[in-house]
């Protein structure tokens, strides 16, 4: 009996952990040799010599996340699904090698595999660009998209961007 109450207990301690985890987006992102707080993004302007900065995320204005609602339906269940689309577009000058964008409790898929074009990392709840996609081009874009429970567009938040010098970029074998 003890033994099936301890393990009663550990069930309800992860099920309140991952609630806690999952519900909040306000955490740390490692940036250079410390973290970059909320409402902040982690600048990596010089990869090769590990130089980053924090910057305030209004501030930033480097990258554009646009979430655009597309369609909406209910199953024969009764729930109700949205499909969203999302543009992440470089509005610089250099390649984007790597970025990480934020997600919360918001981000309800429809199924574990409901996204594409995109990597998700569900320990962490961070939406990576997937193996697949080297970069994003100065002044180009990268789409994805998902499908979520409800009609709420879920929060997104960009946490941490990465450039490449477009030389070193160019000059790489794959």
């Amino acid at each position: 009996m003890k033994i099936i109450l301890f393990i009663f207990l550990i069930i309800i301690i992860n099920i309140y952990n991952n609630i806690l985890v999952r519900g909040e987006i306000d955490f740390k992102v490692p940036c250079g040799d410390g973290y970059c707080g909320y409402d902040q993004v982690c600048y990596k302007y010089n990869p090769q010599e590990d130089v980053s900065v924090c910057l305030l995320a209004d501030q930033f204005n480097l990258l554009e996340l646009v979430q655009t609602f597309e369609k909406t339906w209910i199953d024969h269940y009764g729930d109700e699904y949205s499909l969203f689309r999302v543009k992440i577009q470089n509005h610089s000058n250099k390649p984007i090698t790597h970025l990480y964008l934020a997600t919360d409790f918001t981000f309800d898929l429809k199924e574990k595999s409901s996204y594409w074009n995109i990597h998700l990392d569900t320990w962490n709840n961070f939406l990576t660009l997937p193996n697949y996609v080297n970069s994003i081009q100065p002044f180009s874009y990268h789409l994805f998209g998902y499908i979520v429970k409800g009609k709420t567009s879920p929060n997104m938040i960009i946490r941490s961007i990465t450039y490449s010098d477009p030389e070193i970029f160019a000059n790489q074998q794959y």
